[in-house]
């Protein structure tokens, strides 16, 4: 019978198939199983005999070429839609914006790979903090023994262990650059200039936008949204090479706030619909396309503590710190392209070592140099706290709009109602828009004092950074500008600020969040309401926690105005020889320095 079976594919291949290329060239009996070797040019299959498919047409050359020929069209047209889409950048939404090259404009910041130590640590602090329990840390952390610097296109080199990483968290501040980032990778990579060996196709998805989408939709459709492929032609890729497979996931700690994200099923299949929060949980935790890579970005180390516990490992923890001051250089540079009007503005900016400081973060430093462009001989000393650089250059951008009150108005209006800014696409924007409309009265103008700040609007404060634009606006330097530009006025400023100190002594009693009530306190600019606020505290811990120049600014004001902190520890914060210069001023009116990775006491 066997025999017979042989004999009859023998009899269609040789006679039907036999003016064709393909030919028989083995037939062997092992163990009662018989197995054909056909060739057809250069490419060999193997099949069983009991696969319906070996009684098949071998396809030929021709097609086979075919097929790769439309796979590198499929390709090239891919890439050239992603270089079309992420060649330009839109600052903001005026009539007088124009695109800006994102090749002639990127300057390359700063980015620290967090030691394998200092993770855990920090780790151990926030679980204790949070009086949660049950983090385990060590076995998902690349071996590294030191923080370090690191390139874009060292993300997914492997470790001292030869271990790779399947996940590159990119953490930093609003405003530090990640997005920027992202967009970076993607425009070089369709370019032929980073990852092209390490990856066959790479793929962007926003949080931001896809948290909008209500309707269930497969991976494979959520890709094809704003994309040249067919969510076919995906679902093929996906299916091929998952290996070969990147995802850019954007804003992955807004992600992990969603309501409908807390407790979801496991979802495998790409081509299985679900709601787009499901199908986004279930790949950046591995659970959908565990082979391949991902790349995703959060605004703070809580949130990436919590994903820890969530994605597969191995990890690697990365950070923003944003640009070298030879790196704002670089940036005005390329910003003002004439050397006489960057020499000119620079030099201003240099002259000023606290604005400086504050331009290594890019969203500011380009804030600051669109300021000067409009007018170079403005004084930017009085620019020191983030709320300022903000006021300055919403009221330079809108110096020209005929209703500069109005535009300030709708501009808060859509912010409170969570809806996008009309003149800038920066989320920090919308928050700042959304402090302003918290005290803004649509009566008469003024800040609102009739009524005390509700629960609700306490809690939201707190849970972001909008209580860090509260307290700038009402530095009085601040208020004073708005005041010139929008004729507002602040209207019983001390009740305001009382309750503001309140959220701050309670947010001060925390780990997690005692670094950003320091800043809070910087940002307000008032020394008598600084000492009251820290006249309990005798010491400051910041150990573990990745300190960066603009923290460092913030640290000092505070130990300037505070004796009554005698005691600083500063373990494992990487502090560089510059953040040290910083913070020397307030260093020597602490009574016991515990300091650097060496752990030394310094009286």
């Amino acid at each position: 019978m066997l025999y017979c079976v042989g004999f009859q594919i023998y009899y269609y291949l040789f006679f039907k198939l036999g003016r064709s290329s393909t030919k028989v060239s083995k037939m062997n009996l092992n163990d009662g199983k018989k197995k054909f070797l056909f060739e057809a040019g250069a490419v060999r299959r193997k099949r069983k005999l009991s696969d319906p498919k070996c009684l098949l047409p071998v396809k030929r050359s021709k097609d086979i070429d075919s097929g790769k020929e439309f796979k590198g069209n499929m390709m090239r047209q891919y890439k050239s839609s992603i270089i079309e889409s992420c060649m330009f950048v839109t600052e903001y939404k005026l009539p007088s914006d124009k695109p800006v090259s994102l090749a002639t404009r990127y300057t390359e910041p700063v980015i620290i790979q967090r030691s394998k130590m200092q993770t855990e640590k920090y780790c151990q602090e926030y679980v204790k903090s949070a009086h949660t329990s049950g983090t385990k840390t060590a076995s998902k952390l690349l071996s590294n023994d030191k923080n370090q610097s690191i390139r874009i296109n060292q993300f997914f080199s492997h470790d001292s262990n030869r271990n790779t990483p399947k996940t590159v968290i990119l953490s930093g501040d609003s405003g530090r650059g990640k997005s920027f980032i992202l967009q970076k990778i993607m425009l070089d990579w369709a370019s032929g200039e980073l990852y092209n060996k390490n990856f066959d196709m790479v793929f962007l998805l926003k949080w931001e936008e896809l948290k909008c989408l209500s309707k269930e939709m497969s991976l494979t459709e959520l890709l094809s949204r704003n994309c040249s492929l067919t969510s076919d032609q995906i679902s093929e890729i996906l299916k091929l090479t998952p290996e070969k497979v990147l995802f850019l996931i954007d804003g992955v700690d807004e992600f992990e706030s969603h309501p409908f994200t807390k407790f979801t099923l496991s979802h495998i299949d790409p081509s299985k619909r679900a709601p787009p929060s499901v199908i986004l949980r279930n790949l950046f935790e591995g659970i959908l396309l565990p082979r391949s890579f991902r790349l995703v970005t959060s605004k703070c180390i809580a949130a990436d503590v919590v994903m820890m516990n969530l994605l597969k490992k191995p990890l690697r923890f990365t950070e923003i710190e944003g640009f070298s001051e030879r790196g704002v250089q670089e940036y005005f540079q390329k910003f003002f392209q004439d050397e006489k009007l960057f020499k000119k503005a620079y030099e201003s900016v240099k002259t000023n070592k606290t604005l400086l400081t504050t331009c290594t973060v890019p969203l500011l430093c380009w804030m600051v140099c669109f300021c000067l462009k409009k007018d170079a001989d403005q004084v930017m000393t009085e620019l020191k706290t983030t709320t300022s650089i903000y006021v300055h250059f919403v009221s330079t951008l809108l110096q020209d709009h005929h209703q500069c009150q109005s535009m300030l108005r709708s501009q808060a209006q859509l912010a409170e109602k969570n809806r996008e800014v009309l003149i800038i696409q920066h989320v920090s924007f919308q928050k700042f828009f959304t402090a302003l409309d918290f005290f803004l009265d649509k009566k008469d103008h003024c800040w609102k004092t009739t009524d005390s700040l509700s629960t609700d609007k306490i809690s939201y404060l707190m849970s972001s950074s909008h209580l860090l634009f509260a307290c700038g606006l009402l530095n009085i330097k601040v208020d004073s500008h708005f005041s010139k530009r929008c004729d507002w006025k602040v209207v019983d400023e001390i009740n305001l600020k009382m309750e503001l100190l309140e959220i701050i002594w309670a947010m001060s009693k925390q780990y997690r969040v005692k670094l950003f009530a320091l800043h809070c306190l910087y940002e307000l600019q008032d020394d008598e309401y600084t000492r009251k606020a820290l006249a309990s505290w005798v010491s400051v811990d910041l150990s573990n926690v990745f300190l960066k120049s603009t923290d460092c600014l913030a640290l000092r004001y505070c130990l300037q105005l505070c004796p009554n902190i005698r005691y600083l520890k500063l373990m494992y914060c990487d502090l560089t020889a510059a953040k040290l210069k910083i913070l020397q001023p307030a260093l020597a009116l602490c009574e016991t320095l515990r300091s650097v990775s060496t752990c030394n006491v310094i009286n």
